[in-house]
């Protein structure tokens, strides 16, 4: 005879693998999907565009993005503010005091 307390400990233990291999099957095709409907003209003609020779190589940079990530040499240095005493920068008022240093 079935014993009904080995009946819940099983229904338990699906629900348990439907609830740790269901998102994990659902990003796998989230993934193949986007996969499928990227442009592989559109990187190809990027490429060309950058004299690159594989699309794979086209990783995203943050070097317009990101201050300082240039290289410019117009970078603000860090200062101490004269009326409070607070790290600022050179180029703009401090943003403990609002005062210009």
């Amino acid at each position: 005879m079935i014993n009904l307390e080995s009946v819940g400990l099983a229904a338990r233990v699906l629900i348990a693998l439907g609830v740790m291999i269901g998102p994990t099957l659902l990003f796998l095709g989230l993934y193949r999907a986007l996969e499928w409907l990227r442009d592989d003209r559109l990187l190809e003609e990027v490429a060309r565009r950058e004299g690159r020779t594989d699309v794979n190589s086209l990783a995203p940079t943050f070097g317009g993005f990101v201050a300082g990530a240039t290289g410019s040499k117009s970078r603000s240095s860090l200062i101490r503010c004269g009326h409070c005493g607070a790290p600022t920068l050179a180029d703009s008022p401090c943003l403990e005091c609002g005062k210009s240093p």
